[in-house]
């Protein structure tokens, strides 16, 4: 799996512009894929780690995933996993990553309710899903004594900056 910078630079970049989360330096970067035979399993079995954790993986439905991913596109974040949900489970399946989250964010009003049911409905039986709920930050009280929330891991509130 590959860590949260790798959208920085790649040979089949998206613009020529430079990215606006420039936090990394480009002569150190993974690569934008992951290989078939995963190198870090070789090390795993090394030191008997049996699987890892990700808990940085979002899961959205599909049409507000689509519109996430054209937003990061206009800002030439590029998305190494813009795969369908089962391709993206397979990969973290043999990657060896057994547990990961269900990490989501209701980034506009009247969002958060659609969400947390939607993860619930959509991961309560997936194996290794550790499900997030979240909320709108103006709607913090209330809501988390609704159903699905009562059945959530996690919780996430994105905030945004005035």
């Amino acid at each position: 799996m590959l860590p949260c910078c790798h959208h920085l630079l790649s040979s089949n970049r998206i613009s020529n512009e430079p990215s606006p989360f420039p936090w990394k330096d480009p002569k150190c970067l993974p690569p934008l894929r992951d290989d078939q035979s995963p190198e870090h399993i070789p090390l795993m079995e090394k030191y008997g780690i049996p699987f890892l954790i990700d808990i940085h993986t979002h899961f959205f439905p599909e049409y507000v995933m689509k519109q996430i991913w054209k937003w990061f596109d206009g800002v030439h974040w590029e998305i190494a996993y813009r795969e369908t949900e089962t391709k993206r489970l397979e990969i973290l399946n043999r990657n060896r990553i057994f547990h990961f989250t269900t990490l989501n964010y209701a980034h506009k009003a009247k969002m958060a309710e659609g969400l947390n049911r939607w993860v619930y409905e959509t991961h309560t039986k997936t194996k290794g899903a550790i499900l997030f709920g979240t909320f709108f930050q103006k709607k913090v009280v209330w809501i988390i004594q609704k159903e699905p929330w009562k059945n959530m891991d996690f919780v996430v509130l994105n905030c945004t900056a005035r």
